[in-house]
């Protein structure tokens, strides 16, 4: 029989998974590119992968894979390609398209484009001209990447991840093919002890018992390439009959415990797994994460709890993933697999995972936190190596063993890793003296630097007033601008000059240079300025006004100071007088050409 090259579509980080699946279905030979894993295989191939594959999205038939920079590239290539093998006379074709980093932009021109020329292929094979699209569907796909198109039929229909059990939807369903993966990636085998506290709808304990018993997972479904002439009907029937034959009749060892504080999740887990055939084999039970079990040497925990993305508000999810720090830490026996899109799980749950994979759960960045305990005897896991595994650890939140932490108490993360080699050494070697010690040196004290000098603080301020006068300073004489005539009333003459003060008279046998002999005593000791004195500084004058002079001291005649009232000041008038504004003209309403 001839080989096809088959495509098994994946979403990222289940690549690995998908290739292990088919390694043991008989076709080691895959190739792993983005999203897609591509392999050879015959028409039984189409028929098996599409029973067997848990992990995978869909399963293709390649068709041709050439460059193309234009749509004219497009259309002539896929003219000469033989699709009068593929699709008859009334087959129906749907083209979808989808267009990544090329110069091919448009989808629905490509699609229009990828169309036609197929419709221009049948044309001169069949010789017609008009074709209903009455039979049997072929969904082909154009994928152009960059300038590769690849073009594909599709085999399976409706996606790999609708099995034929689910047809209750839940608030925040997760995907059959991620639960199937997240058991893949587990340690877990059929006579081991598996627990979800966060069943809701069933996904994750179904799918567990499925492998479990080793139940294909397209078994209770139908594929679209069930239909096609290509495929004999005896390939269908071989494979489903295969399917009956690699059946386990014999129970779990244990049964799956999945439980939830949601009654009606309960209930819905409850039919699903009873339309999947395996309700025997799980306990559901309505109740709260609080009651874990861990009476238990060993298990595995796989779960998928709230992330704040769908369900729970934030505050309530970083609480909830603190108790379940409290309540699973120190399950040292125990694997815990946790899947969540929330940021910061490690701090919150207190321990750093041991591995991490991303994931996606319906367009929804996961990443898969899996804290591995004693590995059992025959259980390998994929070989491919994680992706998150390089990345450094979330810092880790230090809580004592006996105290609960609090919702919003954060606690600093350990920064041990910070100290440099001289400080570590130092912190081990240097004993620690107590402060009551005799021997201990004496810190040294903190000096107090010495008081600022002020150099100006000792220079005498001159004063021209009594304290008990009111001092008065005449405003700058402005120069007198003659103004322009203005109509108003008269200003008020102003009042004439003050008499010049004179000085006081210096003594003759005082320096000349002596700022002290210009000013009178009395007027210095009387002034409150001078007797100002800045602190750790000689005050100026402390000679009280009674005192008697020294005789050796010449003492100056004290003047009385007379100040005059102020006189008013006059406005300042403008320098250059305004000129009134424009009057309002219109130039084009006048005549410039009046009559005589």
């Amino acid at each position: 029989m001839a080989e096809f090259e088959l495509l098994a579509s994946a979403a990222f980080g289940m690549e690995a998974i998908v290739v292990r699946e088919l390694a043991e279905l008989g076709y080691p030979e895959a190739r792993v590119d983005d999203g897609r894993v591509r392999f050879r295989g015959d028409l039984s191939a189409i028929c098996r992968t599409n029973l067997w594959l848990r992990c995978a999205e869909r399963v293709q038939v390649v068709l041709a894979e050439f460059p193309a920079r234009n749509f004219d590239d497009l259309f002539d290539q896929i003219k000469v390609l033989p699709w009068e093998d593929w699709l008859p006379v009334d087959a129906k074709f749907p083209v979808t398209a989808r267009c990544v980093r090329s110069e091919i932009r448009s989808v629905p021109n490509t699609q229009k484009m990828v169309k036609r020329a197929i419709v221009e292929r049948l044309r001169k094979v069949y010789s017609r001209h008009w074709f209903a699209e009455t039979g049997i569907q072929y969904d082909i796909e154009a994928i152009i990447l960059g300038d590769r198109t690849l073009l594909t039929i599709d085999t399976t229909g409706d996606g790999l991840h609708k099995r034929g059990y689910r047809h209750l939807v839940g608030r925040a369903p997760l995907r059959e093919t991620v639960a199937a993966a997240m058991v893949k990636l587990s340690y877990w085998h059929r006579d081991r002890l598996l627990v979800d506290p966060f069943c809701g709808s069933g996904t994750i304990p179904i799918e567990a018992a499925l492998i479990g018993r080793n139940l294909a997972p397209g078994r209770n479904r139908s594929f679209s390439a069930e239909q096609w002439p290509q495929i004999p009907r005896s390939a269908w029937t071989a494979a489903r009959q295969e399917v009956k034959d690699l059946e386990l009749r014999q129970p779990l060892g244990i049964p799956i415990i999945a439980t939830d504080r949601d009654r009606s999740a309960i209930r819905m887990a409850t039919q699903h797994a009873r339309q999947a055939g395996v309700e025997t084999e799980i306990h559901l039970e309505v109740k709260d994460f609080v009651a874990f079990p861990t009476n238990r040497d060993a298990g595995i925990l796989i779960c998928n709890p709230p992330y704040g993305e769908r369900l729970g508000a934030e505050d309530e999810v970083r609480q909830l993933y603190r108790d379940m720090g409290e309540l699973l830490r120190p399950l040292d026996d125990w694997s815990l697999y946790i899947l969540t899109g929330a940021e910061g799980f490690e701090r919150e749950f207190g321990k750093t995972a041991d591995r991490r994979r991303k994931l996606y759960n319906a367009r929804i960045a996961c990443t898969y936190y899996q804290y591995l305990g004693p590995k059992p005897v025959g259980i390998n896991l994929p070989d491919e190596p994680d992706e998150e595994s390089a990345l450094p650890a979330e810092p880790i939140r230090e809580e004592s063993p006996d105290v609960r932490p609090q919702a919003g108490a954060w606690n600093r993360p350990h920064r041990e890793h910070r100290r440099t080699g001289h400080e570590a050494e130092s912190a081990t070697t240097e004993p620690i003296s107590s402060p009551t010690d005799p021997a201990a040196p004496e810190p040294p004290r903190e000096q107090t630097p010495p008081p600022r000098v002020n150099p100006w603080a000792n220079a005498r301020r001159p004063q021209v007033s009594h304290p008990e006068q009111k001092s008065f300073q005449r405003p700058a004489e402005q120069p007198k601008v003659e103004a322009a005539p203005q109509s108003g009333p008269a200003e008020p003459a102003s009042s004439p000059p003050s008499p010049p003060v004179e000085p006081p008279v210096a003594s003759p046998d005082a320096p000349a240079h002596s700022s002290q002999a210009a000013i009178p005593d009395s007027v210095k000791s009387a002034s409150p300025e001078s007797n100002r004195s800045e602190p750790g500084q000689t005050p100026i004058d402390q000679t009280p006004i009674d005192a008697a002079p020294d005789s050796t001291t010449p003492v100056a005649p004290q003047v009385e100071q007379v100040i005059p009232d102020p006189a008013p000041v006059e406005p300042i008038p403008p320098q250059f007088p305004l000129p009134p504004p424009p009057a309002k003209s219109h130039p084009w309403k006048k005549n410039p050409w009046p009559r005589s």
